[in-house]
């Protein structure tokens, strides 16, 4: 229900599977790519399904 939320610009905070451990992250979201399944957050691409939970921490959008 968060990913139908999330716009490109919205910062946020992500905890994620990386490999073989959670790991958190916070940035912008710079990126939502639907047919592939991935968010980018800054730099950091992650699949849709290795987030655990989304936590949206402003809803100013940068152009």
């Amino acid at each position: 229900n968060t990913l139908n939320k999330l716009r490109v610009g919205i910062t946020v905070k992500i905890r994620y599977y990386d490999i073989d451990a959670y790991t958190n992250i916070e940035g912008v979201v710079t990126e939502i790519n639907l047919p592939y399944r991935r968010l980018k957050v800054i730099k950091t691409t992650i699949p849709f399904d290795d987030i655990y939970t989304i936590e949206m921490l402003g809803k100013d959008v940068c152009f």
